[in-house]
């Protein structure tokens, strides 16, 4: 098992094309960071305006993922997600006829996904990274999406990204309808936005244990892979549980071959291994494997585990690894995997890059 230094395989990593890197020295080619949106350091409200006085509806219910390239922040990439019915402004009346006008049930999800980040003011600061962005984003809300920009301030310590923007949202640009409240009277067609929200970075400290580099001495054939499975968030599955596995596997005279398997488990078989279509998404495009590969085998606690390999190019299991969103559409199941959940993927890359510039060593044979 590789137990080589976090820095240095990052360091490895930046040789080629100056890919994903940790949080560490930022003498590096465009330090790049992700951090999880910590719901219980964030907060988005919207204020609308009424007849009398205006009055603001606040959610604590943000989710979302992060990607910050430090040193040049026009690559970075944000996606941030609320529930409509988790915003609260106190009388009960009002937010259930806020929730009956935006169609809460039928357009659950509000999401802000940026498109375009242009630094206004940027620099290093004592403690990290801070200054103010110029962003545009896809804002999807009451089943439209409309591009959006905001004014984004963000401010990056050691272990954590804050970012705080503001922008308008017009009522009726989203085919939303202004309804009478409490003074017979509609309220404006215009909320404004304020959202503040922080993240933890992603530690790379012990990701190499679960990582290994093996050698076959009979067919010299090298493969690096997760030592372990990681979970997945089942979005429409009728089993128990999913995960995900990965792999680079190269012959003595070939190249590399790049493996994701989706792995479902379930109290009985539910058709995972037999689906005919298999769709990957990463940040809305597609990705196809070029081959599918399905079993289905009961462990020692009857649990029945389906496993689909799903083989892809290179440069498709670079844009897994590094988006912000992936999903998995297997005939009628759908899987997201996080940030989190795709870190093998990175390091495998790391690896395989380091790997390609010297031989495997013996303590990483079979």
């Amino acid at each position: 098992m590789l137990r080589a230094n976090p820095f240095v395989s990052s360091i490895a990593s930046l040789l080629l094309a100056c890919g994903l890197s940790f949080p560490g020295p930022m003498d590096a080619c465009a330090q790049r960071v992700a951090a999880t949106v910590d719901s219980t350091a964030s907060v988005i409200d919207y204020t609308g305006s009424a007849t009398l006085h205006d009055w603001t509806g606040t959610s604590r219910d943000v989710s979302g993922t992060m990607v910050l390239d430090l040193d040049t922040p026009d690559s970075s990439r944000v996606v941030v997600r609320v529930p409509v019915a988790s915003f609260e402004s106190g009388p009960n009346r009002r937010d259930r006829r806020m929730r009956e006008v935006t169609e809460a049930e039928t357009y659950p999800i509000v999401e802000f996904r940026t498109t375009e980040v242009q630094p206004v003011q940027w620099g290093r600061t004592a403690g990290g990274h801070a200054g103010r962005w110029r962003t545009t984003g896809d804002l999807t809300f009451h089943g439209q999406t409309h591009p959006v920009e905001a004014e984004v301030t963000v401010r990056t310590t050691d272990d954590s990204v804050h970012a705080r923007a503001r922008f308008p949202v017009s009522l009726t640009r989203f085919d939303v309808e202004r309804p009478e409240l409490l003074w017979m009277a509609p309220i404006g067609d215009t909320v404004r936005i304020d959202a503040r929200v922080s993240g933890a970075i992603a530690s790379a400290e012990g990701e190499s244990e679960h990582i290994e580099a093996d050698r076959s001495e009979r067919t010299g054939t090298q493969s690096i892979a997760s030592t372990d499975l990681r979970s997945v968030i089942p979005l429409e599955y009728a089993g128990n549980s999913a995960s995900v596995y990965a792999e680079a596997r190269r012959p003595p005279e070939g190249e590399w071959t790049w493996m994701v398997a989706l792995y479902g488990f379930a109290d009985q078989p539910i058709g995972l291994a037999d689906a005919r279509t298999v769709t990957l998404t990463a940040d809305r495009h597609s990705v196809e494997p070029y081959r599918v590969e399905s079993s289905r085998r009961r462990l020692d606690d009857e649990t029945v585990v389906e496993i689909l390999r799903m083989y892809v190019t290179r440069p498709a299991f670079e844009t897994l690894a590094e988006a912000l969103t992936v999903t998995a559409t297997v005939g009628t199941a759908r899987f997201s995997a996080d940030w989190t959940a795709r870190r093998d993927l990175r390091r495998i890359l790391q690896e395989v890059s380091s790997h390609s510039s010297r031989p495997v060593s013996s303590h990483e044979s079979n």
